[in-house]
């Protein structure tokens, strides 16, 4: 298997079993992304540096980041507040770990920073 797929295989696993165990929803893999115009949301990436190099981000409306935290903790958190940005680092956190166990052993390595919170609306 060639890095590329490893390094996919090893995103989708993580992915399922980070949404799946904090949250319990199984997310759905797509060929393309929703064509949606979003003016305010939430994007959370870790950078990872070092044999593999790049950046992963989570991006959700402020609505779904909320909604998601809020089933995690299993309390009310408030769209846009701190707590559903921690929460959604949290999950961005189990999955580039669960990305680092699985490619384990294949010689890739990389240092990871902590979770960045950006806003949308300043990116756009």
């Amino acid at each position: 298997m060639d890095h590329k797929e490893l390094i996919s295989d090893a995103l989708c696993q993580a992915v399922e079993e980070a949404f799946s165990s904090t949250v319990m929803l199984s997310p759905i893999l797509t060929e393309t992304v929703l064509d949606q115009k979003w003016e305010e949301g939430l994007i959370l990436s870790i950078d990872a540096t070092g044999s593999l190099c790049g950046k992963l981000s989570v991006c959700l409306s402020h609505k779904s980041a909320a909604s998601v935290v809020s089933k995690m903790l299993g309390m009310d958190i408030d769209e846009g507040s701190s707590d559903a940005s921690d929460g959604v680092g949290e999950i961005v956190n189990m999955v580039i770990g669960g990305i680092k166990n699985k490619i384990d052993g294949s010689g890739l390595t990389f240092d990871l920073s902590a979770p960045q919170a950006s806003e949308l609306k300043d990116l756009v």
